[in-house]
């Protein structure tokens, strides 16, 4: 029998992983960097700027040209869905459906969701990682900050 893709499965797989590596990569890696900056044409170019560096370097750590260049394949597909999200209705459609949504979160199980009909968002449970910080405003009364980081509320009666 004949493969019709012209290479063993392996190396298909393997180069549809980079693929995907280059989409996530290229995501994760231009808002790392940019940060606030990550809109436009500046996030587009930090996309590519990422999938072809990302992609000559594991072209050389793998030492196979393919794996560069579909790592770099996954940088333009990310840039693709980002001008698609940006410029037409089928990207806005997309984004009120949540979808492309990527979240990097602790993994808890058994996972619960805080409220799945809203968002994506899964409670961790008591104990899990440090807590969360309080944020105190102009109008906070004196030492209210300091017993809602202890757990602490208005209807205990603390403040």
């Amino acid at each position: 029998m004949h493969n019709p893709l012209g290479s063993g499965w392996g190396a298909t797989l393997t180069e549809g992983l980079a693929v995907l590596a280059g989409l996530l990569g290229s995501k994760y890696l231009t808002q790392l960097v940019l940060g606030g900056s990550n809109t436009g044409v500046i996030g587009y170019v930090g996309n590519l700027a990422v999938g072809g560096v990302g992609g000559w370097a594991a072209a050389k750590v793998m030492k196979q040209p393919r794996i560069g260049q579909s790592f770099f394949v996954g940088s333009v597909i990310e840039v693709i869905i980002r001008v698609l999200e940006d410029y037409t209705p089928f990207g806005t459609y997309l984004q009120q459906t949540g979808m492309g949504d990527y979240f990097a979160q602790n993994f808890a199980f058994p996972q619960q969701l805080s409220n799945g009909l809203v968002n994506a968002e899964i409670d961790v449970p008591q104990g899990w990682g440090a807590p969360a910080l309080v944020m105190a405003s102009n109008a906070a009364p004196a030492g209210a900050v300091a017993q809602l980081a202890a757990g602490k509320t208005s209807k205990d009666g603390m403040y």
